[in-house]
């Protein structure tokens, strides 16, 4: 992917690592806690490191990057893309640019975990996808962005989140092997009422 994006160089060092490769739809609860653990483990071995860039398919990517409250002040931001690699008008590689960007700028710090696609810079405590079409499908709804990665390739922030998660969360799965099995019942129907 990194190739495919000569501009991504002109930082001082990507290392690149491939975790899984799987389609979205397949990414299970395991999965993301294996990639939290990931996180954790890079942050804890490596001072050096100034943030970390994820890829995700967007079918899940919104409760991936909520699920991850990582504890650590650094950036972690997550991208995909809403069109493939190979298709006409692909967003991938400038998605992946403004990922890797945003992950290396010192003022990404502390705002939790972050996405970014079609250069919007969101939460993801706020972020939802409202369109499986659009280029500008994920939205803060009320909220807003939190900045932009612009076209100048400047990571520019126009406000900061007043909420807790990640890095202020009670959430940490530091010392988690396997996360806990919850059934839910739906019921749905006009003879399902509560009384």
């Amino acid at each position: 992917m990194l190739d495919n994006i000569p501009k991504a160089r002109e930082f001082p060092e990507v290392s690149p690592e491939q975790l899984v490769s799987m389609g979205s739809t397949k990414i299970l609860p395991t999965h993301w806690l294996q990639l939290a653990l990931w996180i954790n483990d890079i942050f804890a071995l490596d001072a050096g490191a100034a943030g970390i860039a994820i890829t995700h398919g967007t079918a899940t990517l919104e409760e991936m990057a909520y699920f991850l409250a990582v504890k650590d002040r650094r950036p972690v931001v997550v991208t995909g893309a809403m069109r493939p690699p190979t298709g006409m008008g692909t967003d991938s590689d400038i998605n992946l640019l403004d990922c890797i960007r945003v992950a290396a700028a010192p003022q990404s710090g502390g705002c939790g975990v972050l996405t970014v696609l079609n250069h919007e810079i969101q939460r993801a405590r706020d972020v939802t996808k409202i369109n499986s079409y659009r280029l500008e499908t994920f939205r803060s709804r009320k909220l807003g962005s939190l900045g932009y990665a612009e076209s100048d390739e400047q990571v520019v922030f126009y406000r900061s989140p007043a909420k807790s998660h990640a890095v202020d969360s009670e959430f940490d799965v530091t010392g988690v092997e396997q996360l806990r099995r919850v059934d839910m019942a739906c019921l749905r129907g006009s003879q399902h009422k509560r009384g």
